[in-house]
């Protein structure tokens, strides 16, 4: 590993770091947010200096009232990708965007905007998902001392409930359009209607899961579509179920207890994802050695 790599893999947890000494964070924009950013330039090799500029581009894009404010957003994000491609061209090396450079499609090297979709795609898919479910994952444990305190004395454990975690903390779900009219169980759709799959909620039928609304770290199988299912399962899945039991085992290593302030007020932003606004954390002021 070189040392733009090593630098890559400290700032990973740097977000924790920086408010561990603090007792107190708001979870969803000092950690939840920035972490994504953050495996993703370990993944492409990229300086973590510029974490805060895409954290802003990516929120402009995603998150802006404004039509004329997200589309200045993404475009910017566009540029950036677009100059981290061109040095990869130059100068390629062992990282995620030099791998997709030397990508093919039915035997033809991609195009430039396939290029540029590609690196996109990589940059945007785990961001709201992944920060929301960490922030869900987070609360969980903050208002579950016992159940947090399981994975903090015994963090070998983490890996093997990652997928219960998971199951009650699913964020994505599925929209398709209606291409003709059509009655369907009496309920009548129409042309172009939007149709909403709240995929999530399978992993709390208790058809499939007994007992659903208890979170059981003894669960042997942990049913769900919080990744969605078939040919509609989410090529990402892998890399967030990694990034969340990385989190988990830095969380716990650093911080032994915490809960959710007695004072805090937690919406959720709708959409194709459910996106928690805040969750102000606090615990006690004590460094625990990394």
């Amino acid at each position: 590993m070189d040392k733009s790599s090593q630098s890559g893999c400290s700032g990973t947890f740097s977000g924790i770091d920086s408010v561990i000494d603090r007792g107190e964070c708001e979870f969803v924009s000092q950690i939840a947010h920035q972490f994504p950013v953050n495996i993703f330039m370990m993944l492409v090799n990229g300086p973590q200096s510029d974490r805060d500029l895409l954290v802003d581009m990516a929120e402009r894009y995603m998150h802006s009232p404004k039509a004329e404010d997200r589309a200045k957003g993404f475009q910017d994000l566009v540029n950036y990708l677009t100059s981290f491609i061109e040095q990869r061209r130059k100068t390629p090396g062992e990282d995620l965007v030099s791998l997709i450079l030397k990508g093919q499609i039915l035997g033809k090297p991609l195009t430039d905007e396939e290029l540029a979709g590609c690196v996109i795609l990589v940059f945007l898919a785990g961001l709201d998902t992944v920060a929301a479910m960490l922030t869900f994952i987070t609360q969980y444990l903050a208002r579950h001392p016992d159940k947090y305190k399981e994975l903090v004395d015994d963090p070998n454990r983490i890996p093997n409930v990652i997928e219960e975690l998971i199951r009650v903390s699913g964020v994505a779900v599925i929209e398709r359009g209606v291409r003709n009219d059509i009655d369907y169980n009496g309920i009548p759709f129409r042309k172009f209607d939007r149709i909403t799959f709240v995929t999530p909620l399978a992993g709390l039928d208790d058809k499939d899961v007994k007992d659903p609304t208890n979170v059981d770290f003894n669960r042997t199988v942990s049913r769900h579509m919080a990744f969605g299912w078939g040919p509609h399962h989410c090529i990402g899945s892998h890399l967030a179920r990694v990034e969340i039991r990385t989190f988990l085992e830095e969380w716990t290593k650093r911080i032994p207890k915490f809960s959710v302030r007695k004072d805090a007020h937690i919406s959720v932003a709708g959409g194709s994802s459910w996106v928690p606004n805040q969750l102000p954390l606090i615990w006690e002021r004590v460094r625990v050695p990394a």
